[in-house]
């Protein structure tokens, strides 16, 4: 009698069947595109947060306080009125992707005025650095 060693065709593409029905079901279930999408929101509230307390440093650290003297409003629809809390209308402006923190970012904040330095080297960017709305 002869002791044959191995698997047959049928044993072979069952396994195979089975693997990619788990690979399948895992795919479902984490949705790469999701966990991408929140990884991409985390990264934004990060970037918040961190412009947040750059700024609150700037204010309680420089003295007479220049935040600008001209009012831009980033909207996505035609027109909007009622920008920043005074009452006038705006044309569709694309955001700037200026990074510089010396008030000419997109921030117009100079971080470098600040005694014990800039606390950020760069204005954060949206994760997906998208330049439609």
């Amino acid at each position: 009698m002869v002791n044959k060693k191995g698997f047959t065709l049928i044993e072979l593409l069952i396994v195979i069947a089975v693997l990619a029905v788990l690979t399948a079901a895992v795919v479902v279930v984490l949705n790469p595109a999701q966990l991408l999408a929140q990884a991409r929101d985390s990264q934004r509230m990060s970037d918040l947060d961190t412009l947040k307390s750059s700024i609150a440093l700037y204010l309680t650290d420089v003295s007479p306080i220049d935040l600008g003297t001209t009012l831009t409003c980033y909207v996505t629809n035609a027109s909007i009125t009622a920008c920043g809390g005074r009452h006038q209308t705006v044309t569709q402006t694309r955001a700037t992707t200026s990074r510089a923190i010396d008030s000419t970012g997109w921030v117009p904040v100079s971080f470098t005025s600040i005694s014990a330095g800039s606390p950020i080297s760069a204005l954060p960017l949206d994760p997906t650095n998208s330049t439609t709305y």
